[in-house]
């Protein structure tokens, strides 16, 4: 039997307080990972990425709108001078959240 997977929609980033650098080479010293600045370098992007999703989504939410479809909607108007991107309507009741 397979396992199924599920799409991700969101992972959220709890660290609230990055770690200083000094902890993060103790640790790096600690448990053999000599990559400290990567390691520094993905804390700081992944807190950084998650307050913008979290201010994307909350932006959307003030409109009641769903993140999937508005941007399989924005895929679908990506050219406005093709017709054939033309033809689909703005207000589309699924954009919108049940």
């Amino acid at each position: 039997m397979q396992p199924t997977t599920q799409p991700c929609t969101h992972i959220m980033f709890e660290l609230k307080d990055l770690p200083s650098r000094e902890t993060l080479e103790h640790f790096g010293k600690l448990y053999d990972n000599p990559d400290v600045e990567g390691l520094y370098t993905w804390l700081v992007w992944a807190s950084a990425t998650d307050e913008m999703l979290s201010a994307f989504n909350a932006n959307l939410a003030r409109e009641n709108l769903a993140q999937t479809p508005f941007f399989v909607l924005l895929l679908l108007k990506r050219n406005p001078g093709d017709s054939r991107s033309a033809r689909w309507p703005m207000g589309w009741p699924w954009l919108r959240r049940p």
